[in-house]
C-alpha cells in the first residue's frame, strides 16, 4: 500500500467515532435489528444498526460512513431505502501488512 493510500486509512481509523463504527460493521449482523429484505448482503449492517447503536443522528453517521467508504475500508449496498455496510478485509489486511512492513525497517537514527 502507498502512502497516499495509507495515510487516507490510518485517517479513517484515527477517529474515535469511526473506530467504533467499523468494530460494529465487522460484527456484522450478529448485533443487528434490521436485515435485507431479501439475502443482498448477508453479512453486512444497516445503517440503521449503527444509528441505534451509538445513539447518533444518521447525518452523523452517514458522515463517519462516507469517511471509511473512500478510505476503501466498507462497501455499500442499497436495497430500498436502506443501506447496508460490510468490511473490506483486504484493504484492513492490507493496511496491517503496510504497517508491519514499517516496523521492520531499520532506524534511520532521526526523530
Amino acid at each position: 500500500m502507498a502512502a497516499p493510500e495509507l495515510s487516507v486509512v490510518a485517517k479513517a481509523l484515527g477517529d474515535p467515532t469511526r473506530l467504533v463504527i467499523f468494530e460494529i460493521i465487522l460484527a456484522g449482523r450478529s448485533g443487528s435489528c434490521c436485515s435485507p429484505a431479501d439475502d443482498c448482503c448477508p453479512d453486512a449492517v444497516c445503517v440503521c444498526d449503527i444509528v441505534s447503536q451509538l445513539g447518533m443522528i444518521q447525518s452523523k453517521v452517514s458522515y463517519h460512513l462516507r469517511e471509511l467508504k473512500e478510505a476503501g475500508l466498507i462497501v455499500e449496498t442499497r436495497r430500498g431505502r436502506w443501506n447496508y455496510y460490510q468490511a473490506v478485509l483486504g484493504q484492513l489486511a492490507g493496511f496491517a501488512d503496510a504497517i508491519r512492513a514499517m516496523a521492520r525497517q531499520p532506524s534511520t537514527g532521526q526523530g
